[in-house]
């Protein structure tokens, strides 16, 4: 389908005084593209900008902003799009409801939509909570958020950026880039988009980057970029992401286990392979996991009884004036190995499987952990934003119900499928449900794209801890995953 050119330049020049500032440029962009100049001070950036708002006319050449010509009909080009420019001109001594509002009559829009609009443009910015304040007290970065609020309140189909993320702190850099993005998928707005050129040194090493990928013939990736001298992982995503880790930043990861309650308690050695018991950190004991679940009574085990193959839950004592005295941290390890020999050291070897609360227990045999299932969804290539898994029942039978956010099109019946020979492939007790007791439990439900921001964002707003603005991944209680599916309907 042919896209509709919403600017158009033939041969544009400027030329002060003698000096050119503009020589002949030519370029298109089309409806909906986000499109960027690039060029240290001087380059003529902002001089362009000026021609295609008909703020100065050019020496030579042409230009078509929206089918009209800026320097014939400066006023109608006004009108229709937006200028965002380096240091945004507002009255400090307004607030943004005040601003916007003074803008909104500048452009004679409908006074009874006039308060709708501005909720609206100041919800999209971030700006709500800030609303109030006088914009002399605003931040840089929420000045210039305040400019995106003025595009949306005009209704702008096409915007000139100049700048827009001078000044800013990183943080406040990606806000801005986010919400470029956003107005362009969303609202389908056209960004000219100006910026310095990068430093010497960093188009240095982009340019290295990209000479580097193209001989390999791939994009490029952060290993192209960055030399890192170690990447450092824990978590349970660490040992399942290990390939992609090395794939991106040419090393595999570092793992440590470790919490607040116990600090590091094992680590890699240099062959980064299992983790090994750091044995002065704490006192360990270990909980089997038959003694756990009630079948067998025998107490804990110290390090040097645990046995390869076997799983068991983390009780430690602080050997460091912490008020920790077996404290039960719910952490649930295997045993690999009762020693590496390859590295020299005569210490049990272990890998971190799940939190022991966050066990999924199917017709009593097959427990799956967060771990396990995190590993299957990977294995099937699928690109997930989130995902919440927990056991239901349905008509008196067990049901591993999986609720995901994916990208792209899918189906949730094919999905399931994916994930169940997944399961079946890591997973020897989830495969003899299938074998043995023609059990297929699974069942997707697939989530519109964005269910787990707007979930983020309602928590934030009403005050939540960071760390209740995710819902868990496994055994989320009923609320939790109510919501989930309210969202998804909207």
């Amino acid at each position: 389908m042919e896209t509709r050119a919403i600017i158009e330049t033939k041969e544009l020049t400027k030329i002060y005084s003698g000096d050119v500032a503009v020589d002949r440029l030519s370029f298109n962009v089309t409806e909906g593209e986000i499109f960027g100049f690039l060029g240290p001070n001087g380059a003529g950036k902002t001089t362009t900008l000026l021609m295609l708002l008909g703020l100065t006319e050019p020496t030579s050449g042409s230009a078509r902003v929206l089918g009209l010509d800026p320097a014939r009909e400066p006023i109608k080009v006004k009108s229709t799009i937006g200028y965002l420019q380096e240091n945004m001109g507002f009255y400090s001594d307004l607030n943004a409801v005040q601003m916007l509002k003074f803008v909104a009559e500048l452009n004679n829009l409908n006074a009874g939509e006039i308060p709708g609009r501005i909720d609206e443009a100041l919800e999209k910015v971030g700006l709500s909570k800030e609303s109030a304040k006088k914009i002399g007290a605003y931040s840089r970065g929420m000045r210039q958020r305040l400019g995106f609020a003025e595009l949306l309140i005009k209704d702008s189909k096409f915007a000139f950026l100049d700048e827009p993320t001078l000044g800013l702190d990183p943080d406040a850099t990606n806000r801005i880039m986010e919400l470029i993005e956003s107005l362009c998928r969303e609202r389908k707005m056209t960004i000219l988009l100006s910026r310095h050129l990068l430093h010497p040194s960093v188009l240095y090493r982009f340019v290295r980057a990209l000479l580097q990928s193209k001989l390999e013939q791939r994009s490029i990736l952060p290993k192209d970029l960055w030399r890192v001298k170690a990447v450092i992982g824990w978590g349970i995503d660490t040992s399942i992401y290990r390939e992609e880790v090395r794939k991106y930043w040419g090393m595999y990861p570092y793992e440590f286990h470790a919490c607040t309650e116990a600090g590091i308690m094992a680590m890699q050695s240099w062959n980064k392979k299992d983790l090994t018991f750091i044995p002065y950190s704490n006192f360990f004991e270990f909980l089997p996991e038959n003694s756990r679940n009630g079948s067998n009574q025998s107490g804990t085990v110290l390090l040097s009884k645990v046995k390869p193959g076997e799983r068991y839950e983390l009780v430690i004592t602080s050997f460091h004036r912490m008020p920790f005295i077996r404290y039960r941290l719910g952490h649930l390890v295997r045993i690999t190995a009762l020693e590496d020999k390859e590295a020299q050291i005569y210490l049990p070897q272990m890998v971190f499987e799940a939190r022991a609360d966050d066990l999924i227990d199917i017709a009593g045999f097959t427990r799956l952990s967060e771990k396990t299932v995190a590993q299957a969804i990977a294995n099937t290539g699928l690109n997930y934003e989130e995902w919440s898994i927990r056991k239901e029942t349905k008509q008196g039978k067990p049901t591993l119900h999986l609720y995901i956010e994916l990208y792209g099109e899918h189906k949730s019946d094919e999905v399931a499928s994916l994930l169940h020979q997944e399961l079946k492939n890591i997973d020897s007790f989830y495969s003899d449900l299938d074998s043995m007791m023609n059990i297929q439990p699974l069942e997707v439900t697939l989530l519109r794209p964005g269910t787990f921001k707007y979930y983020y964002d309602e928590k934030k707003n009403g005050g939540a801890e960071l760390v209740q603005r995710k819902p868990p991944r496994v055994n989320a209680p009923d609320d939790t995953i109510q919501e989930l599916v309210c969202l998804s309907d909207k």
